[in-house]
């Protein structure tokens, strides 16, 4: 199939984010978990950087969905469902939520900014907390992979 005229780069690079995101919060997860159990500081260092990776692919998804709806591009489903040319552009910014993926996503975002805080924040409770917080990332992460 050749696609004529249709805006595909941008849905590509959000399904990459999304894909990231997945693996990013997975490794990160188990990073964790390593760090927990056997006390290796390493596993510690891993888990940091593949959530700053899953934190920033998470921007990029949010990114990504608000240039396809600002750009008004309806060959995506989620763009001719929960947008129109005639919504002010002040609500486009909630539109962006309006429905289940966007919602799973604003979700993934402000659980990245949360672990980011708790990341920095926990100290002794780092290690088991995001171990947690890394696989629910992953799990919500899934479900807007696997949503269409």
């Amino acid at each position: 199939m050749e696609y004529i005229g249709e805006h595909t780069l941008p849905g590509l690079a959000g399904r990459f984010f999304v894909s990231l995101a997945l693996v990013s919060a997975l490794i990160s997860a188990l990073a964790y978990y390593f760090s927990y159990t056997k006390k290796d500081k390493s596993y510690q260092k891993l888990a940091r950087t593949s959530f700053l990776i899953h934190t920033g692919s998470i921007i990029g998804v949010v990114a990504c969905l608000f240039y396809l709806m600002t750009s008004h591009y309806f060959e995506y489903d989620y763009v001719w469902k929960h947008s129109s040319l005639d919504l002010p552009g002040k609500y486009i910014f909630s539109a962006f939520w309006e429905g289940q993926e966007g919602s799973f996503i604003l979700w993934l975002f402000w659980n990245a900014v949360l672990g980011l805080i708790l990341m920095f924040k926990a100290k002794d409770w780092e290690n088991h907390s995001m171990m947690v917080f890394s696989a629910v990332q992953a799990f919500i992460a899934s479900m807007v992979l696997g949503v269409y």
